[in-house]
């Protein structure tokens, strides 16, 4: 055999599965799928049993967005004429919908921080509005909470309520005497009431528990999925998974509910801001008004002011005119200069809205006040759910900032621009004051106060028809949201998925034992079977023995069949194709240790090769660890270590009768001498050799294992053929390439393996080998070793 043959390709034989082997290695395994499938099972059922159902509470709204369409009619009128402005993003609406500040809002009002339980069927029962008991505790409390407070309640017959309570550590036990009553806890006192429109249950523990109001929160973002149902429409829809369907419709309603007064609020600000100003203002201009009427009143009566002359009145008629004009510029300027001392105020800072729709003609600054008046309100709506560091926030700060800067210029080119036309009326009306320079004192002086006493009515009119159109906008304020479907939840539970859950304890009752036996044949160390031994080596498999069930040493016998005695005539036909069919036979059989069942595999290989007529001579060469005379009715101090050392000239006379058959012989390995190895150097072992040659058809010699002690590569000299004996479960695979090394450098002459101790049932052979750690040296072989080795094999 070719040193090719041996350099075995690993890649190969990796890329190389066997389903139907592995199939079958699993299959014989099939106890394992049952119980580990069983115990999935029995495992999901109890998870779905301690598991709360939870079901899915949904709700569809449309939220006003002019862009999308999803706007009222129902104050267009009022939009139009300036009074309003309801644009909303639906984006932006959504985030409020999904924001902390509204959900928590919505856990207060509903006081959902406080939990209402009582175990049935090992698991808790949620009872919301189905309480007995019901403890008021407060909101602020709740706020402030370190650990979750527990209350387990129990109502008696008698009226008691027996309490048992927990706050972190602490415990705290108290009787109730009667409903209402007062209990006293590690956070305060509360009240405990009995609910009159559910009927007690007596001897039941009713278990509240009061969590942190932010604790609830959380769980309720991470449970409530707003969507909307599509990018051109502002219909958006709300979902919540929860375990108690009447606290889900309970809080989607609540939910859209507090958003309408959320909202509502905000568009109010605008105009409740603006009716403040007015009110301010009107309050200067009626003092104004009131002085100026006064002093007109008494500069009359001190005058005695009566007719004026035709001419004057003509002049007078004209100048009007630009009186009038002058007049409504100079409201202007008065309204612009207002507006101006308030944007400069330092007191109404970035978030204080402009006052809009107070009577400034200049349409671009009003396009202005009302954008800078959006741009406050979204971001102090978006400031609910984030900081100051969001880049949105910033972005609208900046854009707040600039508008704010806008309107600061626009009102200066305004004031300016009006300064100049009062500059140009004032000199049309000083032309006409030169034509009537002859008018009375008196006159003049009379149109000059009637002038302040028009300006200040014309004024104060204006303000108190604005203070009613502001009014009438806070008056007719509508939702934001309109509800298209109410909360609804789903007749069947969303959660646990039973089949999912069947299915999933399916698949891991069948995944388990696979990856469990994958892992232990992964990093298994030792060879299994002959599927695993062909992998590790190219080396020719001469054949297998399996296990015997009997424990019997000896197990081929005349005129029997069994696995045992079918697997030895298999090998004794192997045989034949290992060394031919011309000559005398000599077969060394060794192993890697002790353990492996190279004596074994001797005795019987030596008995099926008698029973076909053939002379077989079966030689202990074993010489530090004599195994022979324990298995047969021999003496075992003559043999061949007598012939080899010289003390016996005769080698027929240390030939015995095996006792199986008459072409059976044994010679033992005799007394074990102090220098094996350079006993089995000598010539004599040849010439015993060759004597057993002449009267024996087959020659097996039972040599030491390899591994330990060089005696069986001093005996390959003499030998055909090497049978190497390797046992399944026993054998090391890296002992393989070991063997394999062998092959290549030919120290050991035409090798096969032999596997022993294949599984085919789950029991072992029984059998000892007594092999220990001895192999090292001499010491250790006495008659105490070879008495104790008898009593191993006896008892197996």
């Amino acid at each position: 055999m070719s040193e090719e043959q041996f350099n075995y390709n690993k890649e190969e034989e990796a890329d190389h599965v066997d389903i139907r082997e592995l199939m079958l290695n699993y299959l014989s395994h099939w106890k394992w799928f049952v119980v580990s499938i069983l115990v999935c099972f029995a495992l999901s059922i109890l998870y779905l049993r301690c598991t709360p159902e939870e079901y899915n509470v949904s709700s569809t709204v449309i939220l006003k967005d002019d862009d999308k369409g999803g706007a009222s009619n129902e104050l267009a009128m009022f939009e139009g004429l300036g009074l309003m402005n309801s644009k909303n993003n639906v984006d932006n609406e959504i985030e409020v919908l999904k924001s902390k500040s509204l959900v928590k809002s919505v856990v207060k009002n509903l006081k959902l921080y406080v939990s209402y339980n009582k175990d049935e069927y090992m698991r808790d029962k949620e009872l919301y509005t189905k309480t007995p008991l019901t403890l008021d505790v407060d909101e602020k409390i709740a706020d402030t909470l370190k650990y979750p407070l527990t209350i387990k309640a129990q109502m008696m017959n008698n009226g008691q309520v027996k309490i048992e309570g927990k706050y972190g550590k602490g415990k705290f036990e108290e009787t109730i005497a009667k409903l209402p009553g007062m209990l006293n806890t590690p956070i305060g006192t509360f009240m405990l009431s009995a609910n009159a429109l559910v009927k007690p249950e007596y001897d039941k523990e009713i278990i509240i528990t009061v969590n942190r109001t932010m604790n609830v929160v959380q769980k309720y973002l991470a449970l409530l999925n707003v969507e909307p149902t599509s990018k051109t429409t502002s219909v958006i829809n709300l979902l919540l998974s929860e375990t108690n369907v009447d606290r889900g419709v309970d809080f989607l309603n609540k939910l859209i509910e507090m958003y309408n007064l959320d909202t509502n609020e905000d568009k109010n600000k605008v105009a409740k801001n603006t009716a403040k100003f007015i009110d301010e203002r009107l309050e200067k201009i009626n003092i104004e008004l009131g002085m100026t009427e006064r002093d007109l009143e008494s500069y009359k009566k001190k005058e005695g002011i009566t007719n004026l002359t035709a001419d004057a009145k003509i002049f007078m008629q004209e100048n009007s005119e630009y009186q009038k004009k002058r007049v409504e510029v100079e409201t202007q300027l008065r309204l612009v200069k207002s507006l101006q001392e308030y944007m400069l105020n330092k007191a109404n800072g970035l978030d204080k809205l402009v006052p809009a729709n107070i009577g400034l003609a200049d349409k671009s600054l009003l396009t202005l006040s009302e954008k800078y008046n959006e741009l406050i309100l979204e971001r102090g709506r978006i400031l609910r759910t984030t900081s100051d560091e969001n880049p949105v926030i910033i972005n609208l700060t900046s854009s707040i900032k600039a508008l704010h800067a806008n309107i600061l210029t626009s009102l200066s080119g305004v004031y300016q621009s009006l300064n100049i036309s009062k500059k140009d009326l004032d000199y049309q009306a000083n032309l006409y004051n030169t034509r009537i320079e002859n008018v009375p004192t008196q006159e003049r002086e009379y149109t000059e106060r009637a002038r302040q006493q028009q300006i200040k009515a014309e004024l104060f009119l204006m303000l108190l028809q604005k203070r009613e159109e502001n009014s009438l906008a806070l008056a007719v304020t509508a939702n934001s949201a309109k509800i298209i479907d109410e909360a609804l939840a789903t007749d069947n539970p969303v959660s646990p998925k039973k089949p999912l859950f069947y299915l999933i304890a399916l698949l891991l009752g069948c995944a388990i034992p696979v990856i469990a036996l994958y892992l232990i044949e992964y990093f298994s160390l030792k060879i299994k079977n002959r599927v695993e031994l062909e992998k590790l080596t190219n080396i020719t498999i001469l054949g297998e023995v399996n296990q015997s069930s009997t424990g019997e040493t000896l197990v081929v016998k005349e005129n029997h069949n069994n696995h045992s005695t079918e697997a030895f005539r298999g090998i004794r036909t192997n045989l034949k194709f290992l060394v031919g069919s011309e000559g005398h036979k000599v077969l060394m059989v060794t192993s890697s240790v002790p353990g492996e069942g190279k004596t074994f595999i001797s005795m019987n290989l030596a008995i099926s090769i008698s029973l076909v007529g053939k002379k077989v001579a079966l030689v202990g060469m074993d010489v530090r660890k004599p195994m022979l005379a324990n298995y047969f009715a021999v003496d075992g101090k003559k043999g061949a270590t007598n012939y080899i050392s010289g003390m016996e000239t005769d080698l027929n006379s240390l030939i015995q009768p095996s006792g199986i058959n008459d072409n059976f012989k044994i010679v033992t390995s005799g007394i074990i001498p102090p220098n094996p190895a350079e006993l089995l150097m000598s010539e004599r072992l040849d010439s015993m050799i060759e004597q057993l040659k002449k009267q024996f058809d087959y020659i097996i010699l039972d040599c030491a294992p390899v591994s330990l002690v060089t005696d069986s590569l001093i005996l390959s000299r003499v030998a055909d053929a090497t049978i190497y004996v390797s046992r399944a479960n026993y054998t090391y695979k890296k002992t393989i390439s070991w063997i394999n090394e062998l092959v290549r450098e030919k120290k050991l002459p035409s090798l096969s393996i032999l596997l022993n101790g294949v599984e085919k049932e789950k029991s072992g052979y029984g059998y000892g080998y007594g092999y220990g750690g001895h192999y090292g040296g001499y010491s250790g072989y006495g008659e105490d070793d070879d008495e104790k080795t008898n009593k191993k094999t006896r008892n197996k």
